[in-house]
C-alpha cells in the first residue's frame, strides 16, 4: 500500500516568532507538503504555557488539530491505491558538480 502513515513524516524546522504573549513555531515535511504549527502562550516575562498544535496540507483549506486527522484527508486526497492510478519510480542520475 503506498499510504501515509505516522512513521513516514519528518517534520523539519522551518521558522519561529516569538511575541509578547505568544510563540508561533512552524515544522514542515516538504516530501508530503503538510505542515505542523504550534502556538504556545507567554506572559512577556519567560513563563511559558500550553501549546496548542495545528496541521495542514498545502493547497487545502482545512485545518486539523490531531495528526491522525491529517494523514486520514491526506490519504484521501492523494490515494494511490486505486485501480486507475500507478506509481512509477524513476531513477535520475545526474553529474556532481
Amino acid at each position: 500500500m503506498n499510504k501515509l502513515c505516522e512513521d513516514d513524516i519528518e517534520f523539519k524546522y522551518s521558522k519561529h516568532l516569538t511575541m509578547t504573549t505568544y510563540s508561533h513555531t512552524v515544522y514542515r515535511d516538504e516530501r508530503f507538503k503538510i505542515q505542523k504549527e504550534n502556538i504556545t502562550k507567554r506572559d512577556g516575562h519567560g513563563w511559558v504555557g500550553s501549546t496548542k498544535t495545528y496541521y495542514f496540507i498545502d493547497n487545502c483549506p482545512k485545518e486539523f488539530t490531531k495528526l491522525e486527522e491529517l494523514i486520514k484527508e491526506w490519504n484521501t486526497k492523494y490515494d494511490y491505491d486505486e485501480e486507475t492510478t500507478e506509481v512509477t519510480w524513476i531513477k535520475v542520475i545526474k553529474e556532481k558538480h
